[in-house]
């Protein structure tokens, strides 16, 4: 999909990244013992934001990435 959509030019990347605070992860992160045991599995010790996903993939330092994999998880 990369080579194909590079002309247009659209950029085609997956990534996979740690617990992103959002919304949805609110319930969770509620309960303490949950909170404490997901960050003692993230190496760096914090859950992540949008901006650090857009960083890796959605930034003008990223303009010639595609067709690739990024772990954004912390360590």
């Amino acid at each position: 999909m990369a080579v194909e959509l590079a002309p247009n030019p659209i950029r085609v990347d997956s990534i996979y990244p740690t617990f992103i605070n959002l919304p949805m992860i609110e319930n969770f992160f509620n309960s303490e013992e949950f909170q404490q045991e997901t960050l003692t599995k993230i190496p760096l010790g914090n859950v992540g934001v949008v901006e650090y996903i857009m960083g890796a993939v959605a930034s003008d330092a990223s303009r010639l990435v595609t067709a690739s994999s990024q772990k954004v998880d912390g360590g």
